[in-house]
Parts: structure tokens; sequence; C-alpha cells
């Protein structure tokens, strides 16, 4: 178990070590960092100030919640990832990586909401799901 901090940026370093993860984001080089981040975003960024002309992206971050557990030394907190891309079929591929890539490393993750929603660019899809990873409070 992890604070919040610890599990973005070790998220993070799983992402970036997975080649078929990066394939999927047509990240050539791990190594270069500018790339990464341009397309394994660790902020949440509304729809309106996304860049569109990546290909294939996705952002993710703790959203703003209210403890889950009566444990005073563990929380529920929501971590949420949103998938952006011109390609359904790349999408779907960055979805499954993704879950998969949780369900591998962190057994007690699973996905508490998901679904498609509008990024105001036309044939620019958006999809996004929640999670709920156990953090230290």
């Amino acid at each position: 178990m992890k604070h919040t901090v610890e599990l973005i940026d070790d998220l993070f370093l799983l992402f970036i070590n997975d080649q078929e993860l990066l394939d999927i984001l047509g990240i050539k080089d791990k190594t270069n960092i500018e790339d990464c981040n341009r397309k394994i975003k660790r902020v949440l960024e509304s729809s309106d100030i996304v860049d569109d002309t990546l290909e294939t992206f996705f952002v993710y971050n703790f959203i703003q919640s209210i403890a889950y557990t009566p444990n005073y030394l563990v929380n529920k907190n929501i971590l949420e990832f949103r998938l952006y891309g011109h390609n359904r079929p790349s999408m779907n591929k960055l979805y499954i990586r993704l879950k998969t890539l949780l369900k591998e490393n962190y057994q007690e993750i699973s996905v508490i909401t998901e679904g498609a929603f509008s990024t105001g660019s036309n044939g620019f899809y958006g999809y996004m799901f929640r999670v709920r990873p156990f953090t230290w409070s």
C-alpha cells in the first residue's frame, strides 16, 4: 500500500516499462521523458485544453474524494483515468492494457465506474474509468 503521491509515480514507472503499452501509445523510446509525459499525463485536464493533435494518450490522477473506509490508517481514494484518441480500436487496446496492468500489479484495485465522454472535438474520442485503490491516510 502506498500514499497517493507515491502511487501516481509508481504507476508512471509501471506504464513506461511496459512495452505493449508503449507500442499502443506510439512511444519509441521510454527514456524520452518528454514524449512519455505527453502521452502518459499525471494530471487531469479538462477536455477543452486537451491536445487533440496526439493520436492516442491518457491522463490519470486522484480526484477529490472523501475517505471511504472507517479505518483511520487506510483510505480508498478515487483514481481516474481518461483515455483520448482518434482511433477507437487503439483506445480499446489501451483500455484493456491499462486494466490488465492494474490487475496484475495491484490486486485490490477494481473499476468502480466507466464510460464515454465528449471531448468537444469531432472524431476525437474520450473514455474514462475510475478505480478505488487502498492508500495510506
